[in-house]
């Protein structure tokens, strides 16, 4: 059983470590099978619970392997776009 202050036991998990989180956060890490496809470009846009009738905002690009931290404090959704050349926002219209 996990204590209360979240600690798993081991400082590396799957080359990650763990010790970098903070409270509220997790890794994430990606597995694009798209990426060998020449011109692919996956995206990852995200909105917060907390913002009413904002845009999605670009998070990061979906390379096949890569890992990278979100926090978990607040709902957000997600959306995985795949686009050669992403704009900074995405309208929600659009997803």
């Amino acid at each position: 059983m996990m204590s209360w202050t979240e600690d798993p036991g081991v400082e590396l998990f799957q080359g990650l470590n763990l010790g970098d989180l903070r409270l509220d956060e997790a890794y994430v890490t990606v597995t694009n099978t798209l990426s060998n496809i020449t011109g692919s470009s996956l995206w990852l846009y995200s909105l917060s619970q907390d913002c009413h009738q904002c845009p999605f905002s670009k998070e990061a690009l979906l390379e096949n392997g890569a890992s990278f931290k979100v926090s978990t404090s607040r709902w957000s959704t997600w959306r995985v776009i795949n686009i050669s050349k992403p704009p900074d926002i995405l309208s929600t219209a659009l997803t």
